[in-house]
């Protein structure tokens, strides 16, 4: 009676282990007429097409189409283009997993917008005011060293350190607010792709077109 009650318990066991490994209950796939089926096996031919794996009544995984070696190259190609402008900073349209992870809904895009323009137009506000005091500082060094030279004396070697230094200081400044309003660029360009991307895949939610001014 015992062992016979052992080998019940095993038999259940090796069952309910075969059940937590099987993959799948059925499958969901296009025949050759185009029309959708579900069963419990698919055709091998049919399974490069693409097949959605159903357990306990709910799709729990997604096979997409088999690629061709053209479509598979193509892909290959977009995705490396795709990481290189990532990389480089540029605008770029995202994935809808990339999307669902940064955003909830379209409105929270606008939030994001708002708050990231409004930090990149401060730092812009600040390199604009530096860089003009700068300049204010480069002609009054200037006068100095032509009052000098109408005195009939060469400009001191302060002041000409002192000119060097601030040419290269704005120099700096003007690169710096170039970048700065390539990133304001970049920003609204990408943003704009995020906020038609949430469009889509809420295409209840209403949407405001609010860019702001460039500056």
């Amino acid at each position: 009676m015992k062992t016979l009650l052992t080998l019940l318990l095993v038999f259940l066991g090796s069952r309910s282990a075969a059940a937590q490994t099987t993959p799948c209950d059925s499958y969901r796939f296009t025949n050759d007429n185009g029309v959708t089926e579900i069963s419990n096996s698919i055709p091998p031919e049919l399974a490069d097409r693409g097949y959605s794996c159903i357990k306990d009544g709910k799709v729990v995984q997604v096979v997409p189409p088999k690629l061709s070696p053209t479509e598979q190259q193509k892909r290959d190609r977009d995705d490396a283009v795709k990481k290189a402008a990532k990389e480089a900073g540029l605008p770029h349209q995202r994935s809808d997993e990339e999307l669902g992870m940064l955003y909830a809904m379209p409105g929270d895009v606008e939030d994001a917008r708002a708050r990231k323009i409004s930090s990149i137009d401060k730092d812009i506000a600040t390199t604009r005011a530096n860089m003009e005091s700068l300049k204010l500082r480069k002609q009054d060094l200037e006068e100095k060293a032509a009052d000098r030279e109408r005195e009939g004396l060469s400009p001191s070697t302060d002041i000409l350190d002192s000119l060097e230094n601030v040419s290269k200081q704005i120099a700096d400044r003007e690169q710096e607010l170039a970048r700065r309003l390539l990133e304001r660029q970049h920003a609204v360009d990408q943003f704009e792709f995020d906020l038609d991307g949430m469009k889509r895949l809420h295409p209840a939610a209403p949407r405001e077109e609010n860019t702001g001014d460039p500056q």
